[in-house]
């Protein structure tokens, strides 16, 4: 007597007790690929590069550059396990400062949000690199407060051996440089130049001039300039 195959009874009640399986959120997602897809963001002008990392619950975060306001922005959106945008319409904006900013890139942020990373061309001559953390419900702060004055002051030992640590702060957006110069007043080296939103910063010097060669001993002047303002530090760097 022939004895059947046993696999593909059992392969047939796999695939019966899969069916049988109580739907789950995607399943709210539309079916229709000719007019049933989830819109992100419809706003006007171009949307662009997208990219998108797991939100860590089903759903996922993606981010985009647009170019609403006529120039590229960074904008993300989140979108749930049932397919439902989860952020304001058309998605949150990350970064609209001046020139453009494109091809982001997105990974989790571990706690239902995301980190994201750009070009940025806000300084107007080059491309630089930013990056921004949005949390699980579209914010891109938490519990951050905007300092009520300018501020300069060292973190590091002053005097100092190889170089110091200093934190600044700037109560509003704008244009910052923030350099070192001996006390002839030449340039010895930019920690910092372009425009920055408001908020508490750090800078290192490590004691090398803009060749990458240590200067002297002696004494040198923080300067940075914000606002109109140009608060001043001596800094004494030990031989």
């Amino acid at each position: 007597m022939r004895v059947r195959p046993a696999l593909p009874v059992f392969l047939s009640i796999l695939m019966l007790g899969a069916l049988s399986l109580p739907k789950r959120g995607w399943a709210a997602w539309p079916h229709d690929p000719n007019n049933g897809n989830v819109a992100l963001s419809t706003a006007a002008g171009d949307q662009q590069v997208p990219t998108i990392a797991s939100d860590g619950a089903g759903g996922a975060i993606v981010t985009w550059y647009d170019y609403r306001s006529g120039s590229a922005d960074i904008y993300a959106q989140r979108v749930n396990a049932a397919g439902v945008p989860q952020w304001t319409a058309d998605g949150v904006a990350l970064c609209t400062a001046a020139n453009s900013q494109q091809v982001p890139t997105i990974v989790s942020d571990g706690a239902g949000g995301a980190i994201v990373t750009w070009q940025d061309r806000r300084s107007g001559a080059y491309y630089d690199i930013y990056a921004q953390r949005v949390t699980s419900s579209g914010t891109t702060s938490v519990g951050s407060s905007v300092p009520r004055e300018l501020a300069l002051a060292f973190t590091s030992p002053n005097p100092a051996r190889e170089g110091a640590t200093l934190r600044y702060s700037l109560p509003q957006a704008g244009a910052v440089r923030l350099a070192i110069y001996d006390l002839a007043g030449r340039e010895v080296r930019v920690l910092a130049s372009g425009r920055l939103d408001a908020g508490d910063y750090s800078a290192r010097w490590d004691g090398r001039n803009v060749t990458g060669q240590p200067v002297r001993g002696g004494m040198y002047l923080v300067r940075l300039e914000a606002e109109g303002q140009v608060p001043v530090l001596k800094l004494a760097l030990l031989p």
